[in-house]
């Protein structure tokens, strides 16, 4: 099953935008031609303009494995029978989430990520029917 990533627009506007005012203001410093201006300034807010709109990304339960997709193509994310619990999250930490509503998928091996799906139940339930993980509260544990 396939299920589309959550983007909240405002989050990667203000990302983006912090990163486009940076640039211009690098840009504004002397001794740049003035065409190199407007073309690099051209090509920066194209940049944000692809990254706000035209994000694709998705995560698909296949069988134990979780998948990762955008702009690229699909690859394994994820090995299900190693995630070690699935909660509900809005920690800020830097990660491929852009959204703040995110879930937060803890490995055996320590590690962590966030992820943040439009369809959140749909997706907790994908999960413990694929894997050995199952309904605690509002997230997922590993069963027995």
């Amino acid at each position: 099953m396939e299920f589309a990533a959550k983007v909240d627009t405002w989050f990667l506007l203000s990302f983006y935008g912090g990163a486009l005012f940076m640039f211009a203001g690098a840009l504004l410093r002397r001794g740049v031609p003035g065409f190199m201006k407007v073309l690099l300034l051209v090509l920066a807010i194209l940049f944000v303009c692809v990254g706000v709109f035209v994000d694709n990304r998705a995560y698909i339960v296949a069988g134990t494995e979780l998948h990762e997709k955008d702009l690229f193509g699909s690859r394994p994310f994820r090995d299900l029978n190693r995630v070690t619990s699935v909660r509900p999250s809005n920690n800020p930490r830097a990660s491929k989430a852009a959204s703040l509503d995110r879930l937060r998928v803890e490995g055996d091996d320590g590690s962590v990520v966030f992820i943040a799906v439009e369809d959140k139940p749909a997706f907790l339930k994908a999960l413990a029917e694929n894997s050995r993980l199952v309904p605690d509260g509002d997230g997922l544990v590993r069963g027995p």
